[in-house]
This record gives structure tokens, sequence and C-alpha cells, in this order.
């Protein structure tokens, strides 16, 4: 019931029918839009004739208020009816190849340096463990001796893993600088 001094409750059909009038309204208003000579850009022609336009009008129309207009848009003409509001389905996810052809395993005692191996582009897992009590820390070096990744940087006993990739194939070694026992594993 109307209370009064208050606007008229509507109904679901009252407020669909007024929303389709709207949209009616709003189709009419583009296409004579269109018929003039373009002197402004579409978007001030289309923001000028929804001026009076509720946003949940605007919101049902837009893609096919913009093709009836005819006027170059972001949105790319399709069949009528064929919007949707769902996004395209995600492209297939890309399978991240090893860099690593075989595990290749590593341990010692103390600071060393590991013998050249070679990698490939694409993801490298290094597994690791230290028992000493002082730092341990491990980078991957280049050919060229220039510092690839800090794989570990880390002070008493530890043990983790650590993924990253690599951009370029090359020969490469790893520095390990540790005051125990330890253990490195590339996969």
């Amino acid at each position: 019931m109307d209370q009064p001094g208050q606007p008229p409750v509507q109904t679901d059909k009252q407020v669909i029918e007024s929303l389709r009038g709207e949209v009616m309204y709003l189709r009419h208003q583009l296409t004579v839009a269109a018929q003039r000579p373009r002197t402004t850009p579409w978007y001030v022609t289309v923001l000028a004739v929804i001026g009076g336009i509720s946003v949940l009008g605007w919101i049902g129309v837009t893609c096919t208020a913009l093709n009836v207009v005819g006027h170059r848009s972001a949105v790319p003409p399709r069949a009528a009816g064929s919007y949707s509001s769902t996004p395209p389905p995600a492209p297939p996810p890309v399978e991240a190849k090893p860099a690593v052809e075989s595990a290749l395993d590593f341990s010692g005692t103390g600071a060393t340096g590991t013998q050249l191996f070679t990698l490939n582009p694409g993801l490298v897992q290094a597994a690791y463990s230290h028992s000493g009590e002082g730092s341990f820390a491990i980078w991957l070096i280049d050919g060229q001796g220039n510092n690839v990744e800090l794989i570990v940087n880390e002070i008493g006993s530890v043990s983790g893993s650590k993924a990253f990739g690599i951009d370029r194939a090359g020969q490469y070694i790893l520095s390990i600088d540790a005051d125990g026992p330890w253990t490195v594993s590339l996969k």
C-alpha cells in the first residue's frame, strides 16, 4: 500500500516495462544521433543522449546501443543478441619446461664452487640443506661470472627449496658459502 508523501511502490513487471521504455527511447535517440553529421566524438554524443537514462537501463544496452549508432567503438561488431557479460575462457596454461635435463646433486663441507653444468631455459627447483652454525648462502653464477640467482641466504642449520626461472641456456656454477656440511639438488 502506498504511503502519503512517498512514491508509489512498483511491481517487478512495472519496473521491467519502465526500463524497456527507457531502452527503446535510448535506441531511438542514438539512431537519430547516428544520422546527424559527425561533428563531435561518438562518446560525447552517447553521453549527451544518456543524460537522463537510469544507470540500470544503460548497463543493459551499452553494447547494443553503440552498434546501433554505428560509430567506431572498442566493442567488436557481433550478431544481434550475442553479447554476454561472461568473460572469454582463459587460455590453456603453458606447461613449464624444466631447465635441468637430469637431477644435479652436489654436497660438501665449507665454502666452495661446484663444477660447471648446463641449464636450459625453463624452471629450476633447488632443494638445499645446511648443518652448520654460521652463514649459508648459495648463488647461481653464469658462465660470464654474473650472479644470476640467490638461492638461499640464511644463518645456522636450514633446509628448504626455491623455484626460479632460467632465461638463457648456458654453463653455470653454484657458489656455496657454508661453515658445515651442505647438500644442493637441482631438478
